[in-house]
């Protein structure tokens, strides 16, 4: 199994190498002690946290997502914020 076909959090932090291991478990700690009512889930093989319904204008846009979310990759380690929510985006 590899991290991106992880069921939970604990598997996909489980299936990463080394020093990117740490780093994750150290930033998911962060997460969880900063941001505690955001629910974990994975999500198109991601760490996500505090999921959420989104509609486009286009009928074709729609699905679940997560208002913070990382996952590592190649290079590193990957963090996503959605600055929005149901009312719009923030800086709007």
């Amino acid at each position: 199994m590899n991290a991106s076909t992880a069921s939970s959090h604990d598997e996909y932090i489980a299936n990463v190498e080394e020093p990117k291991r740490g780093e994750l478990q150290l930033l998911h700690d962060l997460i969880r002690e900063t941001l505690p009512d955001f629910e974990p889930v994975m999500i198109s093989g991601f760490m996500g946290y505090g999921p959420f319904h989104y509609k486009g204008k286009s009928k074709a846009c729609e699905g679940e997502w997560f208002r913070v979310g990382m996952g590592a990759n190649k290079t590193g380690i990957s963090i996503y914020i959605c600055s929005g929510d149901e009312n719009g985006y923030f800086p709007e």
